[in-house]
């Protein structure tokens, strides 16, 4: 099982891929992080079953919580860079979109 860490979750892209990835048997959204939606469940905001992973808005406190394989990042062009360190320094492979 992949564990998936969604940065820019309250997003499109960022939804769009949650909802993918929650329908895939081999995956796993392990944690979901915004600046904005902190606290709502990123399975009803993607129109799915609630699945107890709530937005949070720090995301180096969510990677060491929730310990994830991979940091997607639908962020935008300012943060990603501090983003890609940050989960890089904590051991976490990164897939940046656009």
């Amino acid at each position: 099982m992949i564990k998936i860490l969604c940065n820019g979750a309250f997003g499109r892209m960022g939804r769009a891929m949650s909802t993918k990835i929650m329908q895939e048997d081999d995956m796993q959204i392990v944690a979901a992080v915004d600046v904005k939606g902190a606290g709502s469940d990123i399975g009803s905001l993607c129109g799915m079953e609630p699945n107890g992973v709530l937005i949070q808005d720090d995301l180096e406190a969510a990677i060491k919580k929730a310990k994830p394989d991979v940091m997607l990042d639908f962020t935008n062009p300012h943060a990603v860079m501090k983003n890609i360190r940050t989960a890089l320094s904590n051991g976490v492979a990164c897939v940046v979109g656009t």
